[in-house]
């Protein structure tokens, strides 16, 4: 495969993603009637980082008991963990980790560092996107 392949491979794989994401709907209301179909998405994605997000925003939401026991909290603090390490500008996932440390975990120390870090983040990224259009507008 050349570069050009793997650039619309990747393309079309993403488009295939947000498919599976559109037609699942992802929503409060049926957290537990499409936790199952996900899973089957992570399978045939190969577990794509992109799709752990909402993976982990609906096992929160989850409250069917078959699930629920099949994992604990301290999963998903780990698999949030993990995905920060290759996602280190999402901030979405700050967000949601944060959260989920303080209102979940109950484990406010965790929360400030994880929000002060994704904070960190958006500052710079902010500052970055900031001069790059003042040097676009001056020219």
């Amino acid at each position: 495969m050349n570069v050009k392949e793997i650039i619309y491979a990747f393309i079309k794989k993403n488009e295939e993603i947000n498919r599976s994401l559109t037609d699942l709907k992802l929503s409060e209301d049926n957290s537990d009637d499409i936790i199952k179909r996900f899973a089957e998405n992570l399978l045939k994605h190969d577990f794509n980082s992109s799709l752990g997000y909402y993976y982990l925003l609906l096992l929160q939401l989850d409250n069917e008991k078959e699930i629920i026991k099949q994992y604990e909290l301290e999963d998903i603090r780990l698999l949030f963990n993990s995905l920060l390490k290759i996602q280190k500008d999402n901030l979405n996932l700050y967000v949601e980790q944060g959260n989920f440390e303080w209102a979940v975990m109950d484990n406010k120390a965790n929360a400030e560092k994880i929000l002060e870090e994704g904070l960190e983040i958006a500052k710079k990224r902010v500052e970055e996107l900031t001069n790059l259009l003042t040097d676009i507008k001056e020219k």
